[in-house]
């Protein structure tokens, strides 16, 4: 049987941990079922490696022009040494388009996409039309006529869309043979508006822990440690580092995209390789994270944590904790964190889930490119 090829177009070269490991997992789920992944390099219109583009993004845009200015030029070393490395992350994992395109008029007038390859869309939040400046990329409205396209545990961000996104959003699935997403709460939504939708886990949780400890850097840690991924830059978060790390008698190490405030006084891991990433969940104690791939990483590798819920799109890590049975380790104060820190370790049903769950992702894969009759 020849190969089959899929061109991925998802949020690949967003500057974050999850964006390229779930990139890596869906280039190995596909690669099971006979299907050598190229990645569609798209990167959107104000997402460079400057300080000046992180000065405009998120809440830095509530700043004067004056306080962006000094932010952008505070970050923009730390930005390009970022970008330095997760550049090189993916151009060493994944196979990319031979062009990159910022547009989705560059998409539609290249040459370089055929219409005997299949198109995927996904995974992670490529139908936000917050985070995104056009979704018109990430509804596959470049890929060829007759191609046949489909998604992979897509997320949208949010319980519904403002109507002309939702007018958008279901003529574009109307074409797909198969509509995948990532929360529970959109595949309802989606059905609601007439689409076959089904919900499966995020790519990094569809494949099994043998290919993340296999994956993972082989050094092995001198003591146990208690592991801080933190995301969001609320203060609120601080006091659970502190508390957890005094409860548990356990060392912190972080998990940093840069040297700041929040992390003086503690051991930290700036910029560690993917492989390094994934070890340090692999080998802690214990895991403190407000992070959607935080958690999911310590449920991998079955390791006790407690959630904080971040700011914006809780849901996700909410949906999560839901499928596994853990919804207790979402701390809404430290107390409670501390209480679940204390108590049972144990993630008791998560890996009988999480294999239920694989089993659903590959088949739905193996239905949509595979199954005969499909258009």
């Amino acid at each position: 049987m020849d190969e089959l090829r899929v061109d991925v177009i998802t949020r690949h070269a967003i500057r974050n941990y999850g964006s390229v490991l779930q990139s890596i997992a869906t280039r190995e789920l596909l690669g099971r079922h006979g299907a050598s992944a190229r990645f569609v390099d798209y990167r959107q219109t104000g997402y460079d490696d400057t300080g000046w583009s992180v000065a405009n993004r998120g809440s830095a845009r509530r700043f004067p022009w004056p306080a962006r200015v000094a932010y952008a030029a505070l970050r923009h070393r730390g930005v390009r040494r970022i970008g330095h490395l997760f550049e090189m992350e993916l151009r060493r994992e994944l196979h990319l388009t031979s062009n990159s395109y910022r547009t989705i008029e560059q998409l539609k007038s290249s040459d370089e996409f055929a219409t005997d390859s299949f198109y995927c869309a996904g995974s992670d939040q490529v139908w936000n039309v917050e985070y995104n400046v056009d979704n018109a990329p990430y509804y596959l409205a470049f890929a060829p006529k007759a191609a046949r396209k489909f998604s992979l545990a897509s997320s949208i961000g949010a319980a519904s869309l403002p109507e002309i996104h939702e007018r958008r959003l279901v003529e574009a699935l109307s074409s797909f043979v198969g509509v995948s997403v990532r929360e529970g709460e959109a595949a309802e939504y989606l059905r609601g508006l007439g689409i076959d939708a089904e919900q499966h886990v995020d790519p990094t949780l569809g494949v099994d822990p043998d290919f993340w400890r296999t994956f993972a850097d082989e050094s092995v840690p001198a003591e146990p440690y208690l592991l801080v991924y933190q995301l969001n830059g609320s203060a609120a978060f601080t006091p659970y580092v502190a508390e957890l790390s005094r409860a548990l008698d356990l060392p912190i190490k972080r998990i940093e995209y840069w040297r700041g405030p929040r992390s003086f006084g503690q051991h930290c891991e700036v910029l560690p390789t993917m492989q390094r990433y994934t070890q340090l969940f692999r080998d802690a104690a214990f895991v403190l994270t407000d992070s959607f791939h935080g958690t999911v990483f310590s449920t991998v590798f079955g390791k006790p944590f407690v959630a904080v819920a971040p700011p914006h799109y809780a849901g996700r890590i909410q949906s999560h904790l839901q499928l596994i049975g853990e919804t207790h380790r979402l701390a809404s104060n430290v107390n409670d964190a501390v209480n679940v820190a204390q108590g049972s370790h144990q993630l008791t049903s998560a890996s009988q889930v999480l294999a239920r769950e694989r089993a659903r992702i590959n088949s739905y894969l193996d239905r949509v490119l595979h199954s005969e009759g499909r258009s």
